[in-house]
């Protein structure tokens, strides 16, 4: 199972080596994850992209692998484990590529970028950084907007740094944020704040 976020350039080539592998026998299976709630609406969730979502999907995906399961179950546990992701990002800047002197984009100060990519693609809008508690409610209502139709109160919740956001910041937004989704009923399993996946 070849699994990846859904980019343009990473379905392409994922694609022609899946091709490959099968030319020479080997079943191979694409898992392509579309977490990011901003980047496509609910009805073409198959054009949205993956950002945090990936670490989840990946990290499923490879349990069930590590289980021993077959590989039809192993690809259905992954789609289902990316149906039922939902993520959404904000940037305080952009990033920069090894050897690159400049970011990928800006965002002017005393701005937030809502909705970017994780390989640097610039936001779908911009708007004034708000304090903690409005940017727990603005990320809280993105994503619980679109819960997956029957996917239960039980919710394991990322708090993720794309790579240049202090842990102090993030753990006084985990406060907040943690404090919207018990109001809205969620209980919450094993929540991780930190870096995982990083642009």
């Amino acid at each position: 199972i070849l699994g990846f976020g859904n980019y343009a350039g990473d379905v392409l080539n994922f694609g022609i080596a899946a091709e490959r592998l099968r030319d020479g026998g080997i079943d191979a299976r694409i898992l392509a994850i579309t977490d990011d709630v901003a980047s496509a609406p609910e009805a073409e969730r198959q054009r949205r992209r993956g950002i945090a979502g990936d670490l989840p999907g990946f990290k499923i995906t490879s349990a069930a692998a590590e289980a021993g399961l077959s590989l039809d179950e192993v690809e259905r546990i992954g789609r289902l484990a990316n149906e039922r992701t939902r993520t959404f990002g904000v940037a305080f800047g952009g990033c920069t590529i090894p050897g690159e002197p400049e970011t990928l984009f800006s965002v002017p100060k005393g701005r937030m970028a809502l909705g970017l990519g994780v390989h640097g693609e610039p936001g779908i809008d911009e708007t004034p950084i708000p304090p903690a508690d409005e940017l727990a409610a603005l990320m809280a209502e993105r994503v619980l907007r679109e819960a997956p139709e029957g996917a239960g109160t039980r919710v394991a919740v990322l708090l993720n740094g794309l790579g240049s956001t202090k842990y102090e910041e993030l753990f006084v937004l985990w406060a907040q944020l943690g404090a919207r989704f018990h109001q809205a009923g969620i209980t919450l399993v094993a929540p991780l704040v930190g870096e995982y996946i990083t642009s």
